[in-house]
């Protein structure tokens, strides 16, 4: 049983973003296509990842 439910608003900001993310944020925070959009992220190829993370890391 709930006893008490309030929405808590979210201040994120994402600085790291490009505008375009940025206003895709907002969009999706303001529901602008629905509630519960599912989003998926890209695949990148493994061997790239892992070679830009050892030179990153290096």
């Amino acid at each position: 049983m709930i006893l008490s439910f309030s929405w808590i608003r979210d201040t994120t900001e994402l600085t790291l973003l490009t505008e375009p993310e940025q206003q895709l944020y907002r969009d999706l925070k303001r529901l602008r296509w629905g509630q519960n959009i599912r989003l998926e992220q890209a695949r990148i190829n493994w061997a790239t990842a892992w070679s830009v993370l050892q030179r990153t890391l290096a």
